[in-house]
């Protein structure tokens, strides 16, 4: 069944159906007309928008916090990142948020990105933890030390995210999939270093 927060469709529909109900009603039996009639369809025309505008969903707030980190790479604000990753953040490589942060740092300290595209393969969420897969297309900023080395990098990334007793969404680990299609794992970043 579709959720209405994701998706205002359905009571929209719903809402053209009883419109187009009401005015056949109207036009058939005149002297059953009645101003509340026309507001009913209104009524819910409004509320499925208004619904999915003030309430996120577990996948409005995950697909934020993708966007926010995607957003803080760009802008190279490891600040903007940091608020998102859990305190118990772990991955394959750093073994603390505070690695992984002292790593954001350095690595987001000259220009890399000039451009970033970013495309959501799958969002699997159960009742406290989620696994998400994306893409992320980049365009290397010419200033950066890897444009004589590439101009375009396609990452796949994936996202383990874990419901705070906040109700807020965190990161609790990273780990690089690919790169430009091919199998990347962290431990390749220090040799990319050494290069």
């Amino acid at each position: 069944m579709p959720n209405i927060f994701e998706q205002p469709w359905a009571l929209v529909g719903i809402a053209i159906v009883i419109l187009v109900v009401m005015l056949a009603i109207r036009m058939i039996l005149p002297e059953k007309r009645h101003w509340w009639q026309l507001a009913i369809p209104l009524i819910l025309f409004a509320a499925a928008f208004g619904a999915d505008y003030l309430v996120k969903t577990d996948l409005e707030e995950i697909e934020m916090v993708i966007k926010t980190v995607v957003d803080g790479i760009k802008t190279e604000n490891a600040d903007l990142i940091e608020p998102l990753i859990s305190d118990n953040y772990r991955d394959s490589y750093h073994r603390t948020k505070k690695r992984l942060m002292r790593h954001c740092r350095n690595r987001l300290s000259e220009a890399i990105v000039e451009k970033a595209i970013t495309r959501i393969a799958d969002i699997d969420i159960t009742e406290q933890n989620a696994a998400a897969t994306f893409t992320i297309n980049i365009v290397i900023d010419p200033q950066s030390q890897l444009y004589d080395v590439q101009r375009i990098m396609l990452v796949k990334v994936m996202f383990a995210l874990q419901k705070e007793g906040d109700k807020k969404w965190l990161i609790s680990q990273i780990e690089i999939l690919e790169l430009n299609k091919q199998p990347f794992k962290w431990r390749s970043i220090s040799y990319l270093n050494s290069n």
